[in-house]
């Protein structure tokens, strides 16, 4: 899969894959290059061997690496697959962005985590439900997504509020309304 114009279709951009890959080799990367080797299409083999964390990617190829990583690599373990995403966030979070988000608030965070989507993929849509100075829940709705990508997302949200100084940060799945859609209750001290 080649880069893709921004717009053309739902992309995710390249810096998603290769801080999942990142995460990923660093808790088992016999897995995961066994995972590349014989169970990845040849679309996602030539997309990660030539990947540039700065252009846009046909979603599949971050729905495909997902669901390889669930499957070969956490072993169907759900929180392991969080727990790659939470750390590919905060991989992706360092330098100035650390500092940054050092200085905002987690509620600024999530009051603004359409933007934060923004700068990973070019399609879905974020709302905040409620939020107070401790909490929030919030929808995200995604076409396309799959079971693997929906497992990752709440590392993913944790890595980013803890990005922001928030400590004992708690994401769970408050309901999952339909294939594109789950609200998640988010807290933190």
């Amino acid at each position: 899969m080649h880069p893709v114009a921004r717009t053309s279709q739902p992309c995710f951009r390249g810096v998603a894959l290769a801080g999942l890959l990142r995460a990923a080799r660093q808790y088992d990367a016999d897995s995961v290059e066994g995972a590349l080797a014989h169970h990845a299409s040849d679309a996602l083999r030539t997309t990660l061997q030539s990947l540039d964390p700065r252009s846009w990617y046909p979603a599949q190829a971050h729905l495909e690496l997902l669901d390889l990583l669930l499957v070969h690599v956490a072993g169907e373990d759900r929180t392991i697959l969080a727990d790659l995403a939470r750390q590919a966030m905060a991989g992706d979070l360092r330098g100035i962005y650390r500092v940054l988000l050092r200085v905002m608030s987690p509620t600024w965070v999530v009051a603004h985590s359409e933007r934060f989507l923004g700068a990973y993929l070019n399609y879905g849509m974020v709302e905040i439900l409620d939020r107070t100075i401790v909490s929030a829940r919030v929808r995200f709705t995604l076409d396309p997504s799959n079971e693997a990508f929906w497992a990752a997302l709440p590392g993913a949200i944790r890595g980013t509020v803890e990005a922001s100084g928030a400590e004992h940060v708690r994401v769970l799945l408050a309901e999952h309304e339909r294939p594109d859609s789950a609200v998640y209750r988010l807290s933190w001290d």
